[in-house]
């Protein structure tokens, strides 16, 4: 028989305590804190392993005084936490695990690295008033930071990188940092890089049935995904509201179906603004969601679209969408104002009908204005260096001064009842506006079209209305 007590084996390379072929042993009251692997044994028998610390486990408010260096748990004096390096490999428990608390804590200065199969860095669990600042959790089998049931919490530069690389498949979800049934928390400048999503979904920050959380300044770098068919985002909320997204980055989100910034389910009323997301498979979609705001983001050189955007009421405000597919496209209902496309297939590729769009610019396209749907209306948009300035190819959409000039074809009608009105259209290198094959029942009338090859241009068209224009200075 053996008595290991009252031991301090810290911060080793290889193991705290092990013990081989020895048998009956009493392990207890031991600090393990730091070391590659805590605890382990060998052709042992009867070893009882208790009351040893070699993780951060916390039940309710009394037991922060087990692990504080200072403080008293009030809003002037929070107990302070810091500065524990954790390694959890091989004893089946999270890095840090809080639950059940309304004290006031900072927890600073940690790291947890190799937690096992579905454990966590850190593990929050119905806990208001915490401020988890400047730890770093990596290499874990569950999430980096896990919150649940979980308010008033302020995370802040955190490193949660190469995560979530052993949960169960059986409707596993992934992620770096993940916010499951919690509402107002805040997290700013964390980094979630790296983070597994295997077989279901997952993002490298993902907000489950989260609501009035605010985001800023995060930043997500890659997903690793073994090739199995996931849903996936950079930053992904499902059935998550009212959450304001500010100044994050996403980048590298490139697997079929994915995105940087993912909004699915009931994720309603968010706003996001002045986020930017580069080199991802889309930048910024949404799925028939309603009522979101994306305002002043940035996408550029995602390999299908900058900006895919279904549901209905959104607003879309001063957007710059370029290198990309398509540089914004929109389905549904939405209010589309003061937005930039540029060097894109298409700039806008606009479905849906009874949008709001106006004081939109695109330039350097294939199709500036690629518009399908039905019963919307564009006024003061502006087209100029591409292939086709304005593509209608919906049906009852109107056109009222916009301006179109140096594209291929000024306005380009393939639809039917289109009434383009009032608008200019000039040195464009074809057609000032070209109504072809099939296209019928459009009006044409009181537009200015001059220094174009062509002003006017039908091309197997019928039943078309063209009056009161001024067309002059064209070569016909």
């Amino acid at each position: 028989e053996n008595l290991i007590s009252n031991n301090s084996a810290i911060t080793n390379t290889a193991w705290g305590i092990y013990l081989e072929d020895s048998d009956f042993n009493n392990v207890t009251y031991n600090e393990l804190w730091g070391s590659l692997q805590a605890f382990g044994e060998s052709n042992c028998i009867g070893t009882v392993f208790l009351y040893n610390r070699y993780n951060i486990t916390i039940h309710k408010n009394a037991d922060f005084e087990s692990f504080k260096s200072q403080g008293d748990g009030s809003p002037g004096n929070p107990f302070i936490i810091e500065n524990y390096p954790i390694s959890v490999q091989g004893t089946g428990w999270h890095g840090i695990w809080i639950e059940n608390t309304n004290a006031h804590f900072i927890l600073r200065g940690c790291s947890v690295a190799n937690a096992g199969y579905e454990r966590d860095g850190i593990r929050l669990k119905n806990v208001t008033n915490a401020n988890i600042i400047n730890n770093t959790f990596v290499n874990n089998g569950g999430y980096g930071i896990y919150l649940s049931a979980s308010t008033q919490n302020n995370l802040s530069s955190n490193i949660a990188n190469n995560n979530a690389q052993d949960l169960s498949p059986a409707g596993a979800e992934y992620a770096g940092i993940f916010l499951e049934n919690s509402n107002n928390n805040n997290l700013t400048g964390n980094t979630a890089n790296n983070n597994w999503v295997k077989f279901y979904d997952g993002g490298g920050i993902y907000l489950k049935n989260s609501n009035n959380n605010t985001l800023v300044e995060n930043v997500v770098n890659n997903i690793n995904d073994p090739g199995a068919w996931v849903i996936l985002g950079g930053i992904y909320l499902l059935d998550s509201q009212d959450n304001l997204l500010l100044n994050n980055t996403v980048s590298q989100i490139s697997q079929p179906g994915t995105a940087g910034f993912l909004l699915r389910g009931s994720s309603n009323r968010n706003n996001l603004t002045n986020n930017t997301a580069s080199n991802n498979r889309d930048g910024f979609r949404t799925e028939s969601t309603s009522f979101n705001r994306l305002i002043s983001n940035v996408a550029t050189q995602n390999s299908d679209d900058g900006f895919d955007l279904s549901g209905s009421s959104y607003v879309i405000l001063e957007n710059i969408a370029y290198k990309n597919g398509v540089g914004i496209r929109v389905g549904g209902s939405a209010i589309i104002q003061g937005n930039t496309a540029y060097n894109n297939t298409h700039g806008f590729l606009i479905g849906g009908s009874w949008h709001t769009f106006s004081n939109n610019t695109a330039y350097f396209n294939t199709n500036g204005f690629y518009l399908g749907g039905s019963k919307y209306t564009l006024t003061n948009n502006t087209a100029y260096q591409n292939t086709n300035g304005f593509n209608l190819v919906g049906n009852q959409i109107t056109l009222t001064n916009n301006t179109a000039f140096n594209n291929l074809y000024g306005i380009n009608i393939g639809g039917s009842q289109e009434s383009v009105a009032m608008n200019t259209v000039y040195t464009n290198l074809n057609s000032g506006i070209y109504l072809r094959a099939s296209s019928e029942f459009n009006t044409v009338e009181t537009n200015l079209i001059f220094d174009n090859p062509i002003g006017v241009l039908l091309n197997s068209s019928n039943s078309n209305s063209i009056n009161s224009n001024k067309i002059t200075e064209n070569d016909v």
